[in-house]
């Protein structure tokens, strides 16, 4: 009922965006000299010149969104970290930039920054690095409609548009909504609780330690603390996954089975959270080759998981390495997994996270040799 309930109110919220832009494109339509183009390209040609134009201006909205929460970050005194659109990551990882390939399920780009210090109470600023994307989106929609009011008629219809689309990307960060992820509105209402604000710095300080080549074992355990009482958020829940992987790096593997089990029963986890740790309770089943356990887990809603997330996650390529290796034993699987690991790490942003990746390949490969005497 309560996943019913989130789908309509998402639509409701998305056909209210789309009346506003239908209202307000109507209004300015009407009132001024903006000239729309009918006849002059018809036909495929002009259905082609409307769908590139609309991808660019799309893209282009998504480049200013991440380029208002740097902005807005590094105003309020944020320290660069990570800046990525589509597929494509520039990080900053000891004073050195470098262009990498990595994506997120659900997401068009991403701005991570270092978090300023917090202060005696546990307090920094947040509220402009948040908001910030979907501030500028909402500033250059201004900018274009004010420039067509002014009489600005040379590639009108253009700016028009393009300021349509920001509108768009604007209303669809700002108005809380969860999907694959919280948007920027979501996290705004969840940062009003003191102890989310917390968590929230402590996923930016862990992203920051691992770009600059510092394992989960060894970050301070301050990052992974947090409080059963501590109200719920997927914020929240950032942190307890982090702090399953700190076990894991760890070797305490007892120990995130019972962590994992634990979370995947709460009905109010986000699916992609659940299907990261079904990933990594996988994981424990190929170590122990439980291949009963292994096919029970690997359903088709994870193996489709798997494959999606399999072109940028390097842990999707070890995963698959063990299950081919130690449940299927089919070596020339886990060779073709291994090659393809190999390959993903010549662009993967995080190099400490390949180090740790190469541990767990290693851990597989004394598993296969002990039973393969």
């Amino acid at each position: 009922m309560k996943k019913i309930f989130k789908v309509i109110k998402n639509v409701g919220l998305g056909l209210i965006a789309l009346f506003a832009i239908g209202f307000i494109s109507g209004y300015v339509i009407s009132s001024t000299d903006i000239v729309v183009p009918t006849s002059r390209y018809s036909g495929i040609l002009g259905m082609a010149i409307i769908f590139i134009g609309v991808y660019l201006g799309a893209f282009l909205s998504i480049v200013i969104h991440e380029g208002g929460h740097l902005v807005f970050g590094l105003l309020t005194g944020y320290k660069f970290i990570s800046f990525r659109i589509g597929r494509f990551i520039l990080i900053k990882a000891n004073g050195n930039y470098k262009i990498r390939v990595y994506n997120i399920l659900g997401t068009g780009g991403q701005c991570l920054l270092d978090p300023p210090d917090l202060d005696a109470e546990n307090n920094f600023s947040y509220k402009l690095y948040n908001l910030g994307g979907g501030i500028m989106n909402i500033l250059v929609f201004i900018i274009s409609i004010v420039y067509i009011i002014l009489g600005g008629a040379r590639f009108g219809i253009a700016i028009y548009l393009f300021g349509i689309l920001n509108l768009f990307m604007g209303l669809l960060n700002l108005i809380p909504f969860t999907k694959t992820i919280n948007n920027d509105g979501k996290n705004q209402v969840l940062l009003r609780d003191e102890s989310t604000r917390l968590y929230f710095w402590k996923s930016l300080k862990i992203n920051k330690n691992l770009t600059e080549g510092i394992s989960m074992a060894d970050m301070d355990r301050f990052l992974f603390e947090y409080k059963e009482a501590d109200k719920n958020s997927a914020l929240k829940d950032g942190v307890i996954i982090a702090n399953v992987n700190y076990n894991m790096n760890r070797g305490e593997y007892s120990l995130v089975r019972e962590e994992i089990e634990k979370l995947l029963v709460r009905e109010d986890l986000i699916d992609l959270y659940k299907k990261e740790l079904i990933c990594d309770l996988m994981f424990l089943e190929v170590l122990d080759m439980n291949k009963y356990a292994v096919k029970k887990l690997m359903t088709k809603d994870v193996k489709k998981y798997i494959k999606l997330t399999g072109k940028y996650y390097i842990q999707r390529k070890r995963l698959m390495y063990g299950v081919y290796l130690l449940i299927e034993d089919d070596f020339d699987k886990a060779a073709e997994e291994l090659s393809a690991f190999n390959k993903l790490a010549k662009s993967y942003p995080y190099q400490v996270e390949i180090e740790v990746e190469r541990k767990y390949i290693d851990e597989i490969n004394e598993i296969y040799e002990n039973t393969h005497q």
